[in-house]
């Protein structure tokens, strides 16, 4: 049972750090939800729908210590895609769904450690979304440290908004990303943002010449850097964001602190933990899988809930407007060199 805590409360935390709790779900529970899951957006019903074997096949890839509802809805959004056309394309529909219910079986850990048996849930599904440009979208989102809204994941993925509303509503049907009404904005649930962060960060891209595998997933280095100077100009240019001259890092919104850690990190600076603006990470996802985590010696490679560790960007990916762009928000924000310039 190591790590089922872990694994079902604190399926989404609050900015005010309230947590919800959600337990592993019965066989019953997990069938029943497996049923809900299988209605596409525009409400209709998948038909055919999953027999009873299919059904215990996804509650059985959803976790041995009783199925996790975050898993379950992952596979289904998987299988939702595959099956929508169905009596479209027949022979696509059923060898695709074949295999990757084989996928599953054969690559999901089925131990006793809940948070790696989810994270293989998730990167077998990973590869099943359909083209790399919906892949590489949801890999750039985890830069974004807690809610966000369209105009700023337009602003970081580089698109129009019109697009960028088409993908990010793809990532909900996959289950990948939700939607909160209570704030009119997007967050990426705990669990699936560990997943999108290691698979960006570490060394996840796929550099020139190099064959692409499991840890290389549609994300050249290139697109991250980019991605990453456009969320460093945001955090300079909103001024919805903060204050130009609010400068304690410690009052800054969390997308300035994200944005100046990273700006700190393409300067090759060291970070004490006192004034690291992600230094509160550790408080707001639950699973304590940030980057930081690399300086806690119980979170090494040998330890299955990390493989670190983090590479944000080597020196030679850091281009020069990435650069500049880092200094400026440094210089901006950074109160070491604010009182340095006083």
């Amino acid at each position: 049972m190591a790590g089922k805590q872990e694994l079902f409360k604190n399926a989404q935390i609050n900015v005010d750090m309230q947590q919800v709790e959600v337990t592993a779900l019965g066989e019953a529970d997990a069938r029943n939800l497996i049923r809900a899951e299988m209605v596409t957006r525009e409400g209709i019903t998948i038909d055919p729908p999953l027999d009873i074997e299919e059904e215990n096949r996804v509650h059985t890839a959803c976790g041995v210590n009783g199925s996790s509802p975050l898993a379950i809805t992952v596979v289904c959004g998987v299988l939702r895609h595959i099956l929508k056309d169905q009596k479209q394309k027949p022979k696509w529909s059923l060898e695709r769904r074949e295999k990757y219910f084989d996928d599953l079986r054969s690559k999901v850990a089925g131990s006793t450690d809940d948070f790696k048996e989810l994270q293989d849930v998730m990167r077998v599904s990973f590869g099943y979304l359909p083209n790399p440009e919906l892949k590489a979208a949801f890999l750039k989102l985890h830069l974004f440290p807690d809610h966000f809204s369209l105009a700023h994941a337009a602003r970081v993925l580089g698109q129009g908004e019109l697009r960028t509303e088409e993908l990010l509503g793809e990532l909900i049907d996959f289950r990948l990303l939700t939607w909160d009404q209570e704030r009119n904005e997007y967050l990426i649930l705990d669990h699936v943002w560990v997943f999108a962060a290691r698979a960006a960060e570490n060394d996840g891209g796929v550099a020139a010449g190099q064959p692409a595998d499991d840890t290389k997933i549609d994300l050249s280095r290139k697109e991250f850097a980019d991605a990453t100077r456009r969320l460093i100009e945001l955090a300079l240019e909103d001024p919805q964001l903060a204050p130009v001259n609010q400068a304690d890092i410690k009052t800054l919104p969390r997308l300035v602190r994200s944005a100046l850690w990273r700006a700190k990190k393409c300067s090759s600076i060291e970070l004490d933990e006192d004034e690291d603006p992600e230094y509160s990470t550790v408080q707001f996802r639950s699973l304590g899988c940030g980057p930081l985590e690399e300086k806690n010696s119980s979170m090494n490679p040998s330890n299955s809930r990390y493989s670190g560790p983090w590479r944000i960007l080597y020196p030679a990916q850091i281009d020069e407007p990435l650069r500049s762009a880092a200094q400026r928000l440094r210089s901006t924000r950074d109160p070491t060199l604010r009182f340095a310039r006083d």
